[in-house]
């Protein structure tokens, strides 16, 4: 089995920039999947994407991260210096890549909005209340599922806990009045199907409509995973098998 993990990367000190906690979350959920070792590959933005095989990758993670250029969803470019264009369309490159080949691709919160954009949506670029003030591996909230949900992350009960660290999310929320209905109900556009909300209706967690393990979610599971806090072992069954 073969994983590719996006980063950063620090041009000045010319090293690229991943949280160590990636490539544990794909081993650790490779091997729960399948009893056995995964080789993991290190994708950088500055790497030829036309010499790496892309197709030949058995699973994508897209890694958090800064916020994204929002030129890129038609909005303004205020504060634009703290993104990394070239990481952006990099990504979005590599995005086309394994959607037109259906290779299974999960994206963890910047991750989950540059799938978004990828489809067309926008992203609301300011939220209150998700970024929790503890450890990043401790839960801080509860998310609601649907149906869909329900079955990707083998949950039995229409919620499950989280963490947040994030102030942007993709622009699929679900008004207030409607939360109390997500449960039995399907919500979304015409390319994604949001799966999962927050209390106070933000998007969660999405799937493509046209290839759904094709997986968002705005919450950090690498750091969930940590002390099995999360849900990997669902996450990983859902996209690997057969």
């Amino acid at each position: 089995m073969k994983i590719g993990i996006t980063c950063g990367f620090n041009a000045k000190e010319n090293q690229i920039v991943l949280n160590k906690a990636y490539i544990e979350f794909a081993k650790s959920g490779a091997i729960r999947h399948q009893h056995r070792e995964c080789s993991i590959d290190i994708l950088y933005p500055t790497m030829n994407i036309e010499s790496a095989n892309i197709p030949s990758y058995d699973m994508l993670i897209f890694s958090g991260g800064p916020d994204i250029n929002p030129i890129l969803y038609g909005r303004s470019t205020i504060e634009a210096d703290k993104c990394d264009f070239e990481r952006d369309l990099f990504e979005l490159k590599l995005l086309d890549i394994a959607f037109k080949n259906k290779i299974p691709t999960l994206g963890i919160c910047r991750g989950a909005q540059m799938m978004g954009i990828y489809f067309g949506t926008s992203l609301k670029q300011d939220i209150d209340s998700h970024s929790q003030p503890h450890k990043r591996e401790v839960p801080s909230h509860p998310i609601i599922l649907n149906r869909l949900g329900k079955e990707i992350l083998h949950t039995i009960g229409g919620e499950c806990l989280v963490n947040s660290m994030h102030h942007q999310c993709v622009n699929l929320c679900v008004g207030e009045k409607n939360v109390s209905k997500f449960k039995d109900s399907t919500w979304g556009n015409e390319k994604l199907s949001v799966v999962g909300i927050a209390q106070d209706g933000v998007c969660e967690m999405f799937i493509s409509k046209e290839f759904p393990k094709f997986l968002g979610v705005q919450w950090h599971e690498e750091e969930l995973s940590k002390y099995n806090y999360g849900h990997s072992e669902a996450i990983f069954n859902y996209l690997l098998k057969e």
